[in-house]
């Protein structure tokens, strides 16, 4: 079966996002979502931490640098000494983010350097603002599993968080995170990455088809969704 790519012309007039000609199939496309859901399985180290993610446990330490290449670190109590290849040496206090349930996947700097986002196996994604440590400004969950990839525009306006499969996030960050757009299609999730200028947005996603004798083959398609016309973003 032959699929063709989908613009946004045809996305914005209702054709499948990934060309998927539903109409041929004798599963639905919600039917197939809600199997999807059902069945997906989200790896955890912690058990259970997915479903308790209110629940108070340490977290991990995190601090960030700024214009330095670093090229050694040292951590001793609560100090962290970062030396640079230019010579610098920075020391600073290390805090601890307490919040997330299990074991972290991805970290991402807001360009204001204040804020930080970290994406965790408890299919959430937090935001932090370093000067108030206390709590999160926003917990955000997942539908299917792990957050594992977090990138913010380059205004900072804008937030995309992937998980591992059939779910893109962006969320306006201007609202507190309280507006967004999900993009849903069906695939594993390898990487999100957004256009120098945030018109694009891209990602790898992994595609099984099954061949003549059974087996899975993938594929690696990458896909590109123009942000502001296709998803209809709130500047």
């Amino acid at each position: 079966m032959c699929v063709t790519d989908t613009s946004a012309t045809q996305a914005r007039r209702g054709k499948d996002i990934q060309g998927i000609p539903w109409e041929r199939l004798n599963i639905t496309r919600e039917k197939y979502r809600q199997t999807r859901i059902e069945q997906y399985k989200n790896y955890e180290n912690v058990p259970s931490s997915g479903e308790v993610v209110d629940k108070k446990h340490p977290g991990s330490m995190l601090e960030g640098f700024t214009q330095t290449q670093i090229s050694t670190l040292a951590v001793k109590n609560n100090l962290l000494v970062a030396g640079g290849f230019q010579g610098e040496v920075t020391c600073k206090v290390v805090a601890s983010l307490v919040g997330h349930l299990d074991y972290s996947f991805a970290t991402a700097w807001h360009p204001n350097g204040h804020i930080l986002a970290t994406c965790n196996q408890d299919k959430t994604c937090r935001v932090w603002d370093t000067r108030y440590l206390a709590s999160p400004v926003a917990v955000l969950k997942g539908n299917l599993g792990a957050i594992r990839s977090i990138r913010f525009s380059s205004d900072g306006k804008f937030m995309a968080v992937a998980e591992p499969a059939d779910f893109v996030h962006i969320y306006n960050t201007t609202l507190d995170y309280k507006k967004r757009q999900e993009i849903d299609f069906f695939g594993e999730i390898s990487w999100i990455s957004l256009s120098p200028d945030d018109e694009s947005l891209f990602e790898e996603l992994v595609k099984e088809k099954c061949g003549q004798e059974g087996q899975n083959k993938v594929n690696y398609v990458l896909n590109s969704l123009e942000l502001e016309s296709q998803l209809g973003l709130v500047l």
